[in-house]
């Protein structure tokens, strides 16, 4: 994630505000990735290509909010 701070907009803890990014295309953009990634690794849904229809739709948009590496 370009610009993004060190816990990406997460939650650092139970009943704390903080975040070090407040960036909401991103804080997304890693909800929406992190969610497709672990339903189609767990078989959670019926779509299996939830992760890489994820991918394809993050790459395409017009200002890029990052990339993505991922290991064989």
């Amino acid at each position: 994630m370009f610009g993004a701070g060190h816990i990406l907009g997460g939650i650092s803890g139970y009943d704390t505000m903080e975040a070090t990014d407040e960036n909401p295309a991103r804080v997304m953009a890693v909800a929406t990735l992190t969610a497709a990634y672990l339903r189609t690794q767990l078989a959670l849904d019926t779509d299996a290509d939830a992760w890489p229809a994820a991918q394809q739709q993050f790459t395409w948009l017009a200002e890029p909010l990052g990339t993505i590496e991922q290991k064989d």
